[in-house]
């Protein structure tokens, strides 16, 4: 899966918010491109988490390998991988 991320994005000098943004990115494009009708809520509840850990992960801008490869299980390895979701800056 090749990523390509907006200027706006590319554009956060600061690691950290760069990170969050990425990795929010990534995970909203793909929650979009399978079901633009997918809530962030519907898919903690869809990997065994709070709404609140899966947004606590998005501020921190890393999940855990539980989380991330949770994620990919639901959404398939071909759409997202576990690893750019642990590590947004490697995507």
């Amino acid at each position: 899966m090749e990523i390509s991320f907006p200027s706006w994005v590319r554009r956060i000098k600061d690691a950290d918010r760069q990170r969050a943004a990425r990795l929010r990115y990534i995970l909203f494009h793909v929650m979009l491109e399978v079901d633009g009708n997918l809530r962030l809520t519907t898919l903690a509840r869809s990997i065994g988490y709070d709404h609140s850990s899966l947004a606590c992960a998005l501020r921190r801008g890393r999940m855990s390998y539980e989380m991330a490869f949770g994620i990919q299980e639901f959404f398939g390895r071909n759409v997202v991988r576990y690893e750019h979701l642990m590590d947004p800056m490697t995507a």
